[in-house]
């Protein structure tokens, strides 16, 4: 708590109906910070979660558990953590989860998201549940003034891509000219190999 400068002090201030701090506002009511305080990220805000249900480790969550922190008296982030086995494996997998929040003065939070793995295809599918923000008419009208709907690269066609161009530079390239070379793309080396498993 002790910071001499205001973007370090917003960390502390939290948004409250209350006296408490405990619990806060716009966050399931079994929400907490750290008691070692270690919970103020830059970027993030300071950090809350259900302390009591979430395992320290990864590896015993058995449901979709959310984060969220605040600055400056304000809700700045809402982040669900999804285990790396939810969205793997040999078999289709459907997880979700739900929560109210304490005093909501934020209309427009999910109360239910899911994570839906199909094995099939590898396809990834986050689900997010909520009120919206824009009505539909607003919606259309932002996505025509933008130029149309987002559109997101092909991940596995910019990486088949990526993987062509090593594959076709290390052909041409030999052990002697590779080994007092240096790399000029390291991240699409690593993209290669990590592809490969």
């Amino acid at each position: 708590y002790n910071q001499d400068k205001p973007n370090g002090m917003n960390f502390y201030i939290v948004p409250g109906a209350m006296v408490d701090r405990n619990p806060v506002v716009n966050m399931p009511y079994q929400f907490k910070r750290p008691e070692l305080q270690n919970s103020a990220i830059p970027h993030y805000g300071l950090r809350s979660w259900d302390q009591d249900n979430n395992p320290l480790q990864v590896s015993d969550w058995v449901d979709i558990p959310i984060f969220m922190s605040t600055f400056a008296g304000d809700l700045v982030m809402w982040q669900a953590h999804v285990p790396y086995t939810m969205v793997s494996g040999s078999e289709d997998q459907f997880h979700s989860k739900t929560e109210r929040y304490f005093e909501t003065t934020v209309q427009t939070l999910p109360d239910t998201w899911a994570a839906d793995y199909d094995q099939s295809d590898n396809m990834i599918r986050f689900i997010m549940v909520g009120r919206a923000g824009l009505c539909r008419g607003d919606f259309e009208r932002a996505q025509e003034a933008a130029g149309g709907a987002p559109v997101f690269p092909n991940y596995d066609d910019l990486f088949a891509l990526l993987n062509e161009q090593n594959k076709t530079a290390n052909e041409t390239s030999t052990d002697a000219q590779i080994s007092g070379a240096t790399i000029s793309n390291p991240l699409s080396t690593i993209q290669t190999r990590v592809l490969g498993f």
